[in-house]
């Protein structure tokens, strides 16, 4: 069993979404000053 073939179909119909890499960059920057300011 290399993989359910359900994993694979959703990994290939949803592409990783940009917005959520933007959202994490935001985010770990504010939390990197936050700590840097404490």
């Amino acid at each position: 069993a290399r993989g359910s073939p359900e994993s694979e179909r959703v990994g290939r119909a949803a592409p990783p979404p940009r917005r959520l890499s933007l959202w994490v960059r935001v985010v770990g920057v504010l939390l990197a000053e936050q700590v840097l300011a404490v």
